[in-house]
């Protein structure tokens, strides 16, 4: 979640998952980004990272409201979630800081390890 469409962690956070995606991709996971309007300064941000996953325009920060993630009244406090299949909250971390991403509890969590995750499951596949 982004606390608002000009706030340079958050870019630099989207920056750091496109850069981390080969560990990434062994999660076999989906990013949504969260964002505060106005959408043109989102769009901008979309288009300058490339970031090939959805941007979602929170109006009237509804969602993130019913979150419990208000950092002000018109900012969402910057957060990664990872939902389950009910669209629970399973697992976050909140807070972000030029020196502070939450990387390395996200990919604990999901476990997922990039190269080698995605081999050992190929494997796993071919002789089950």
């Amino acid at each position: 979640m982004m606390r608002a469409p000009d706030c340079p962690y958050c870019y630099k956070q989207i920056l750091r998952i496109i850069e981390n995606f080969d560990d990434f991709d062994g999660c076999n996971e989906t990013f949504l980004v969260l964002s505060p309007e106005p959408i043109e300064k989102l769009r901008a941000v979309k288009e300058l990272t490339q970031f090939p996953f959805p941007f979602i325009v929170d109006n009237n920060l509804t969602i993130a409201r019913s979150l419990d993630l208000l950092q002000s009244e018109t900012e969402i406090l910057p957060s990664i979630l990872i939902l389950n299949d009910k669209l629970e909250v399973e697992w976050s971390q909140t807070g972000r800081s030029g020196w502070y991403y939450g990387d390395t509890e996200l990919k604990m969590h999901l476990k997922c390890y990039g190269w080698i995750t995605k081999l050992i499951k190929k494997f796993t596949a071919l002789f089950n």
